[in-house]
């Protein structure tokens, strides 16, 4: 019935010599029909037969299918056995199976499979008890697979395919996988599952002591790998892990009820549930599923968690009214734990071939025959594009040398033709291009603060005259004041005449091609044309009577990149000069009619256009710690309606943002804008590395509501004249021949904002007339305080801080202006310039102002500012030449109209010589002519020492140390927070019991308290991480 032990050694001899027995193993040799562990007889030792049910031997192996010789073996243990051993191995090294009804197995370890790849092994367990003192070992060569339907394992590791060959399946049905942590080592990989093998779950439950390695993330790392399955990760089915005993338990059920997550995933289907093991693939199916929770349970937070990963948009998706949530919750679109997803709509550019000189296309530059690849456009792009990307790097587009054009900036009839026209130097590489429409011309066009890229419409190649498709903001010409610099103020792009650098391409429509000069010699496989400027678009229902804005939207953790560049169109409505277009669809992510919306820790990056707008109705949204950067517009842009009644953009949120190196390809574009909009606070950003301003509010001036205003390209458009009771064939707009201010201030809206605690630095890098922080034509109650402007040496800048034109009733107090050119704050009409610090502004021979700018002064008056303020400011000076500290425009006297007083200015290089021009100002009483004392000035620490005379006078100590991202909700922060900024934000924000109690406790401990202190209080408001978040 049994083989002996001899036929055994001979059989395993025969076969190979490592079948050998090894002392201290028992085998299951099976065979015959009595293949069931009833009697003792069924167990095997090479020193004899054990007699009893029980084998209590700890020193005792079994092996069941030890090697093919002795397989397929079977066995079964039935209620009432109870097997002790070392070690126990199913499958070892042939094939063996396990039926498990009841009773108890205890091991040492256990092995289901080992040492061959043939090897194959199943235990069933149906009941009973298998508790493993160290691993159990699933396949660890050959194919294991536990079918648990009832019963407990209990172990301290499970191994699943511990070697390459080796493939592990765990089908939970039923009972218990219960994984104890090892406590002599809890950091161990107790739970091991290679590719390839995986634990499927249906219903039974995988227990997971706390302690050891993993965590719930780590578990749904693992799900979203495919190595633990939710029956079989079919639709309809979503794992759940929750804590219970000190365990993760993890279990499996379908999607009957709908949860409060959705997870989204590039290998999802949208054929899925949505959980984390089901997940779908695009923002379309999950806002659709998001739709249909809410209307099943409105009134609850729904989070859609986005896994790491590339998204591809090639429509823009609308999250419309109906997307709303209730008041008091929000819908959250969010990266998952620390995952990277990224949105991009760039489509993926293949079947690149390299162009045999004959090939080549006419006109190519002789530096680039031989180095040209060539792919055709995609049917999906459409046609012409404006920009590519390799990876997530722009790549530059063809561009030719600069030149200027030809008219003067004051030649006659320029404002007749100049618009349209651009008339050419001799020698420039203007052609009659057969595809013409694809080449536009990039142009500063007479004015130092804008740009235009146009696209041409004809070439008259014998009068040389280029017909732009779209008019030019301002004429044609040089520079008014004939400031471009030699290199020219106008470039051509995109025509293969241009291509004569590696890296560069171009786009020919006509040919239906792509030409590209690779900087590697070689396109990589990530050449990327974007489809969309806008992604998505959260927008409401434009209702005056019954408001209908999309409100408690979140967007958290994503990265938007790759977008398409915007294009003029003809008679196109835009903001200040053409700085930003107005009501256009060039953001990646755009908000139109919204209300209570966030957007925090998104990166916009590596695109054509704007990052994020708020357009219209935009009430109490909030743009918090996100970074922009490598943007070809402007970082963030708010605009509301045209000049009317329709107020409805306010209260929004700027708050922490890093904005820098964007304005690429617009070079006039802004780090942030804001357009007819107010009581908006635009606090603790750091802009920097731009080519134009950081920081504007505006709105619109007089002379746009007259006649000569709709003649232009520019800001009239915007005007809503159905609702204005001005009729601008009035007024010529001709030689001041317009509306006052006072007549049209009741339409604009730019009014009581605040501009506090942000960092601007190396800003104007590329165009002129521009500032770190710029307003106009806004209404009164705009305050700008506490902000640090600093080397700035861009070499057509205007001032630090400006307020141009009608600007007036602006405070702009407590900031600090250090080692910037030109002049520090610029104001034409009256405003209140008190409490700020403007130091070492640099000279024109300073080996730091790389363009020798000249120093204009460090405040600069124009006729109107009477009835300003200037006091308690300290000017500081550290240059080889006297400055004009408080200059007056053009030799208007203006001063003595102002109230100016209690200033110091010091001259560190000639301390009599600001004396002397202290004595020559106009009233200044109380000002003085001494050294303030600062802590370190050489070292930018502008700090008062105790001893400053500024005190003396008034002076109001500027936290230095609280401007930029990171004060005061940031826990890195160790400065110092005073009553009056407790008393400002509780004015604010957070009418609170506790701010009360904080403002007596402050005011005890002479206004000043350690930010621990603080953080202390804030934490016991029960909504302080909403309060800038």
């Amino acid at each position: 019935m049994y083989k002996s032990l001899l036929l055994f050694f001979a059989a395993a001899l025969a076969l190979n010599s490592y079948a050998q027995p090894i002392p201290g193993w028992m085998w299951w040799d099976g065979g015959g029909s009595d293949d069931l562990w009833t009697t003792g007889d069924n167990w095997r030792r090479d020193d004899g037969q054990y007699p009893d049910n029980t084998v209590p031997n700890t020193d005792c192996n079994v092996s069941l299918g030890y090697f093919s010789a002795y397989s397929p073996a079977h066995a079964e243990i039935t209620e009432g056995m109870g097997i002790t051993v070392y070690g126990f191995s199913i499958g070892n090294r042939g094939e063996g199976t396990l039926d498990m009804f009841g009773g108890t197995l205890n091991a040492y370890y256990m092995n289901n499979t080992q040492s061959l790849s043939t090897a194959k092994a199943t235990l069933n367990m149906y009941g009973g008890a298998i508790n493993i003192e160290t691993s159990i070992g699933v396949a660890r060569d050959g194919v294991g697979v536990i079918n648990l339907e009832g019963g407990t394992i209990t172990c301290k590791l499970v191994m699943m395919a511990l070697n390459s060959t080796g493939i592990g399946t765990i089908n939970l049905r039923g009972g218990e996988l219960v994984v104890n942590y090892d406590r002599s080592n809890p950091q161990q990989n107790n739970l091991n599952i290679r590719a390839g093998s995986k634990i499927d779950i249906t219903g039974g439950l995988l227990k997971y002591e706390i302690g050891g390695l993993y965590t719930a993330d780590d578990f749904y790392d693992m799900a979203s790998a495919g190595k633990i399955t939710a029956y079989g990760n079919s639709p309809g089915a979503s794992l759940r892990i929750t804590e219970q005993g000190g365990y993760l338990v993890l279990s499996a059920e379908p999607c009957v009820d709908l949860p409060e997550t959705v997870f989204v995933a590039p290998g999802g289907s949208d054929e899925n549930c949505g959980t984390i093991f089901s997940p779908l693939a695009t923002f379309t199916a999950a806002r659709d599923m998001v739709r249909q929770m809410r209307s099943e349970e409105p009134n609850r937070d729904i989070t859609v968690f986005f896994r790491g990963g590339t998204y591809f948009f090639d429509e823009t998706v609308v999250l419309d009214y109906t997307d709303s949530a209730p008041d008091g919750c929000k819908t959250v679109f969010a990266a998952y734990s620390s995952e990277e997803p990224v949105f991009s709509s760039g489509y993926n550019v293949t079947g690149w071939q390299k162009l045999t000189v004959e090939n080549e296309p006419d006109y190519l530059p002789q530096a680039a025959s031989g180095n040209i690849w060539a792919a055709a456009i995609p049917a999906e792009v459409g046609g012409l594009f404006k920009s590519m990307y390799d990876g997530r790097s722009e790549l530059p587009r063809a561009r030719s040398g600069g030149f200027k054009p030809v008219i003067g900036p004051n030649d006659p009839g320029i404002h007749d033709f100049g618009y349209s026209e651009l008339h050419y130097p001799e020698g420039t590489l203007f052609r009659d291009w057969a595809n013409m429409s694809d080449i536009e011309i990039l142009i500063r066009p007479r004015v130092l603060w804008m740009m235009n890229i146009l696209p041409l419409e004809s070439v008259d190649t014998v009068n040389r005259i280029a017909h732009v498709a779209v008019d030019a903001v301002y004429p044609m010409t040089d520079e008014r004041y004939y400031r471009f610099p030699d290199e020219g103020s106008v470039w051509i792009e995109n025509a293969v005449d241009c291509l004569d650098s590696p890296g560069e391409w171009v786009v020919d429509t006509l040919a239906g091609m792509i030409y590209y000069w690779p900087q590697s010699g070689t396109p990589s496989n990530e050449i990327y044309i974007p489809l969309l400027k806008e992604f998505i678009r959260v927008e409401g229902t434009e209702d005056f009577i019954s408001p209908k804005p999309v409100q408690g939207i979140v967007f958290d953790g994503l990265t938007f990149t790759c977008g398409e560049r915007d294009s003029w169109v003809d008679g196109e409505a835009v903001i200040q000069h053409g700085w930003e277009s107005y009501n256009k669809d060039n953001a990646m992510l755009r908000f139109w009619w919204s209300q209570n919306c966030k957007v925090t820790n998104c990166r916009f990056e590596n695109s054509s256009g704007t990052g994020v707008r708020f357009d219209f109705y935009s009430i109490c949204n909030k743009v918090y710690n996100n970074t922009f950067t490598h943007l070809g517009q402007s970082g963030i842009v708010i605009s509301g309606y045209g000049p009317g009644i329709r107020n409805y953009s306010r209260d929004n949120r700027i708050i922490k943002n890093k904005i820098f190196d964007c304005g690429r390809q617009y070079w006039h574009s802004h780090g942030i804008i804001l357009f007819q909009t107010g009581y908006n606070v635009v606090s603790h950003n750091r802009i920097y590395d731009m080519p134009y301003t950081g920081i504007t509010l505006t709105a619109i001036g007089e002379q746009f509501f007259t006649e000569w205003g709709l003649r232009r390209n520019e800001m009239s458009a915007t005007i809503r004249w159905d609702e204005v009771h001005i009729d601008p064939y009035d007024y010529t707009g001709i030689g001041g021949d317009a509306p006052s201010f006072s007549e049209i201030e009741r339409y604009l809206f730019t009014r009581n904002n605040v501009v506090e605690y942000n960092e601007i630095t190396d800003v104007m890098r590329v165009l002129g007339d521009g500032n770190a922080i710029y307003l106009r034509y806004c209404p009164r109650g705009n305050q700008i305080r506490r902000n640090f402007i600093h080397n700035i040496v861009g070499e057509h800048i205007h001032g630090g801080i400006r307020c141009d034109d009608t600007q007036a009733e602006v405070t702009v107090i407590e900031n600090i202006i250090y080692k910037c050119v030109r002049k520090g704050i610029v104001f034409k009409a009256r405003n209140y310039v008190n409490n700020n610090i403007i130091a070492c502004l640099y000279q024109e021979d300073d080996p730091a102002n790389i363009f020798n700018v000249p120093l204009d002064g460090y405040i600069e008056i124009m006729d109107g500012a009477q009835g300003s303020q200037i006091n308690n400011n300290i000017f500081y000076h550290n240059g080889a030449d006297g400055p004009d500290y408080l200059e007056e425009y053009a030799g208007a006297e203006i001063l003595e109209y102002c109230q100016s007083q209690n200033n110091i200015f010091f001259d560190e290089q000639n301390p009599a010589r600001a004396q002397s021009y202290l004595a020559s100002l106009p009233g200044q009483s109380g000002s003085l002519a001494a050294d303030p004392l600062f802590a370190d000035i050489a070292n930018a620490d502008l700090n008062l020492s105790a001893g400053s005379p500024a005190y003396g006078l008034g002076f109001k100590e500027i936290k230095f140390d609280a401007m930029g991202l990171y004060w005061p909700w940031d826990l890195n922060y160790n400065g110092t927070v005073g009553i009056d900024d407790v008393i400002y934000l509780s004015q604010r924000w957070l009418q609170d019991d506790c701010f009360i109690d904080m403002k007596e406790e402050l005011a005890k401990s002479d206004c000043f308290v350690d930010y621990s202190v603080f953080a202390e209080w804030i934490a016991n408001y029960n909504e302080t991480s909403n309060i800038w978040e």
